[in-house]
């Protein structure tokens, strides 16, 4: 730690962004990739730059923040197309409906 308080203060923020990033991007995965994807693509970079900027530990979180949010972001594009691809897609779901209210 060093021994100016203000740096530390620094160093301190930059880590937590960076964990806020990983929790950003693991939770991109099983929940609304479509939306907390890019959300933590962009802290991971931004926690990288504030890492790099203070000499911080936590680039290895910002990066894999970047890797999580990405493929978060990637299999809910994936799942969504796939989805929507069906033909049959707006008639199951009114079927679906029909058989919950019935």
């Amino acid at each position: 730690m060093p021994d100016d308080p203000l740096l530390a203060s620094r160093q301190s923020s930059a880590y937590r962004s960076a964990i806020v990033a990983l929790i950003v991007g693991i939770v991109s995965i099983p929940f609304c990739g479509v939306l907390l994807g890019p959300l933590g693509v962009y802290l991971g970079f931004r926690s990288r730059r504030l890492v790099a900027a203070t000499g911080a530990r936590g680039g290895g979180l910002a990066t894999a923040a970047i890797v999580t949010g990405a493929v978060g972001f990637v299999l809910a594009a994936v799942i969504l197309v796939v989805t929507l691809a069906d033909p049959n897609f707006l008639e199951d779901l009114d079927n679906a409906r029909r058989a919950v209210t019935s």
